[in-house]
């Protein structure tokens, strides 16, 4: 949603490239870094299953999903200062 407010368009004929570059690059060096983008592969927890949450919680996730977020947020950072 950060790349769309700062990088989006005001009007639909506007061009979408620059947020969309932003959102590619910074997908491309999340799965290099981390091997994937989605939340199942990396946590390894379906949400779908029952009592995921306490499961989370148990195995100390938020400790490794920190380290994801951490991530994103630097390299937007980097992406969006171009």
């Amino acid at each position: 949603m950060a790349t769309g407010i700062a990088f989006g368009r005001a009007r639909a004929e506007e061009s979408r490239e620059k947020a969309n570059n932003i959102i590619k690059e910074l997908l491309r060096g999340f799965r290099q870094e981390f091997g994937s983008v989605n939340c199942y592969e990396l946590v390894g927890i379906p949400y779908e299953e029952e009592n995921w949450s306490e499961k989370w919680q148990a195995m100390n996730m938020q400790d490794e999903c920190v380290h994801f977020v951490h991530f994103v947020v630097e390299r937007w950072l980097e992406l969006a200062g171009r």
